[in-house]
C-alpha cells in the first residue's frame, strides 16, 4: 500500500508540473531578457557572456553555450539583475564621489565584481 501511495503522489506531483509549465506563464528568461532588464533597472549594459558567467555562478540548469538565448529560470534572472545592479550602484557612487563640483558623469565603460566574476560591461549615469 504504501509504494502505491509513493508512486500516486509522484504522479500526481508530475502532472502538478506539467500543468504548470503549460499554463501559458513563461518559466524562464533568456539571457538577453535578463540583460535588458539590467539595463532598465540601473543604466548598464553587461556583455552577454558576464551575464552567462554570473548565471553559472547561481544555477547550473544553463547551456552557457546558448549565449544570448539561453535560459534560465525567471527568479534567477531577477537574482541575477538585482546582484550585478547592486555592484553597478556602490561603483557607481564611488565614482560620483570622485567628481569635483560641476563635473558631469558621462558613459563609460565599467566592471563590477558579481560572485567572484568580473562583470564588462557600459554604465550610463542619471
Amino acid at each position: 500500500m504504501l509504494s502505491y501511495l509513493r508512486g500516486t503522489a509522484a504522479a500526481i506531483a508530475l502532472v502538478a508540473i506539467a500543468a504548470c509549465s503549460q499554463s501559458g506563464t513563461p518559466t524562464t528568461v533568456t539571457i538577453e531578457q535578463v540583460q535588458a532588464d539590467i539595463k532598465a533597472a540601473c543604466n548598464y549594459v553587461p556583455t552577454v557572456q558576464s551575464v552567462v558567467d554570473v548565471a553559472a555562478t547561481i544555477t547550473t540548469a544553463i547551456n552557457p553555450a546558448a549565449g544570448a538565448s539561453a535560459t534560465v529560470l525567471i527568479a534567477t534572472g531577477n537574482a541575477i539583475t538585482t546582484e550585478i545592479c547592486k555592484a553597478v550602484q556602490a561603483q557607481a557612487a564611488s565614482l560620483k564621489k570622485s567628481k569635483g563640483p560641476g563635473e558631469a558623469l558621462k558613459e563609460q565603460t565599467l566592471d563590477v565584481t558579481v560572485n567572484g566574476v568580473v562583470v564588462h560591461g557600459t554604465w550610463t549615469p542619471t
